[in-house]
């Protein structure tokens, strides 16, 4: 009996720790490595060097082409840089990578709303509303003003 036991602590020990492989990395103070591009990308993106900022982010999204982070932050970095169709392509992309995403819809429904396109703004608004993500008030109250619309 006692062997059995031990066998299966010895199976669930090593299913544990396949199981949290990958977070060894972060626990060691490394990060992997699209991550780190992310992070310099955002770093760069606070000092007003939105370039720099894309091509970090770039980076990330070549390294895990599915890194829906990598596509939201480099979508609000050309949002700050007025390419409001590039901004959409990539909240596009986050959103189709996770559905569930509220931030996605409502970043893209701002970049419609940029570019008077209220009724594409509208339905953002409410599937980011729907997956219970908070709508700016103020956003709303413009929305509303612009588009002549109350919902």
């Amino acid at each position: 009996m006692f062997k059995s036991i031990n066998c299966f602590i010895k199976i669930s020990v090593l299913i544990l720790a396949a199981s949290f492989s990958f977070l060894i990395p972060c626990f060691a103070g490394e990060l992997p490595p699209e991550r780190e591009a992310l992070n310099k990308g955002a770093e760069f993106g606070r000092k007003g060097k939105y370039d720099e900022a894309i091509a970090e982010f770039n980076k990330a999204i070549a390294i895990n082409p599915h890194y829906e982070k990598a596509y939201e932050d480099r979508g609000l970095t050309y949002g700050k840089k007025g390419d409001l169709d590039q901004a959409i392509s990539d909240f596009t992309r986050a959103a189709a990578i996770n559905p569930n995403d509220g931030k996605a819809y409502y970043s893209r429904a701002i970049s419609f709303f940029a570019k008077e396109i209220y009724g594409s703004s509208w339905l953002d608004v409410h599937k980011a509303e729907s997956l219970g993500y908070k709508i700016d008030p103020k956003f709303l109250e413009a929305l509303k003003k612009a588009s002549g619309r109350e919902k």
